[in-house]
């Protein structure tokens, strides 16, 4: 007897929910403790290793910055997080709207294949420009 769609949709539901608490866990976690002062937040495996940053170096200190209204610190630590973040708040609004409502609408994504390539380029040259940037200033 397979499970009735009803029982994916309260399932789903649970997940969500679950997903939802556990972000506003992790932003209450980063709201209160620096992730410059606390050691308790993961590094960046990257930067460990080959002493260069990637594109979401500095992302958990901007989020710190953000979310205690240093805007300015913040762009500072990660701009591309910074000014990308209304997208990705957005697109993943949208997403979780559409998968609880039921609503089946492909994502920009399926749409234009292109803006996800776009995407991908932004990101490598923002963490190849951040770099370059660092070894000649």
């Amino acid at each position: 007897m397979a499970p009735s769609s009803s029982h994916f949709k309260s399932w789903e539901t649970w997940l969500w929910t679950l997903l939802l608490l556990a972000t506003l866990l992790a932003l209450f976690l980063i709201f209160r403790f620096n992730p410059a002062e606390h050691s308790f937040f993961p590094y960046c495996p990257f930067y460990r290793f080959s002493g260069f940053t990637c594109a979401g170096c500095g992302s958990l200190r901007a989020t710190h910055s953000l979310l205690n209204g240093q805007l300015l610190e913040a762009v500072q630590f990660n701009a591309l997080f910074v000014f990308g973040l209304p997208f990705f708040i957005f697109a993943a609004g949208r997403m979780m709207f559409h998968r609880l409502f039921g609503f089946q609408r492909p994502s920009i994504l399926a749409l234009r294949p292109w803006i996800g390539w776009a995407i991908a380029a932004l990101i490598i040259t923002f963490g190849l420009g951040r770099n370059i940037s660092r070894m000649l200033g």
